[in-house]
């Protein structure tokens, strides 16, 4: 899927406070907590800005599911800098955003799509390319170690 890339890039750093609850109220705050639960490590912080329009990934996905789920994401996203432009908006008001991420000496550029929840109007990350991350390494075992 190509994305335009939009202008003004922001760095979000490691460490980001996570805020509690389900959703986010801006498509880019959905976007921030998603990239701080995963700098985290936090599967739950991750899943309540995870979903749809249709559902969140609690209301999709059995409990145990929706934790590996998330933990598998986490290792493609966890970084030690990101930068975002955007956001571009898409289909059905779907709000695209471009994320540069670092991750150890791995470098790579992906989309994100984040979508409005059509019950609570809040916003989801919905999805991004985790094969562009892992053609470049990112969730390998010398990118989380540091040490092939």
């Amino acid at each position: 899927m190509s994305v335009p890339v939009g202008l003004g890039g922001v760095v979000v750093p490691p460490g980001t406070v996570i805020v509690s609850g389900e959703g986010a109220e801006t498509p880019r705050a959905a976007l921030d907590r998603f990239l701080a639960a995963a700098n985290s490590q936090d599967t739950r912080g991750l899943m309540d800005v995870f979903g749809d329009e249709e559902l969140t990934v609690r209301e999709r996905d059995k409990p145990a599911d929706a934790e590996r789920r998330a933990g598998m994401l986490i290792c493609f996203v966890r970084n030690s800098k990101a930068q975002i432009t955007g956001p571009v908006t898409g289909e059905g008001g779907r709000q695209l955003f471009q994320v540069k991420l670092t991750q150890g000496d791995n470098e790579a550029t992906t989309p994100f799509t984040v979508a409005r929840n059509k019950k609570n109007q809040r916003w989801y990350v919905m999805a991004f390319d985790n094969i562009v991350l892992q053609n470049k390494g990112f969730c390998s075992k010398k990118s989380q170690t540091g040490r092939p």
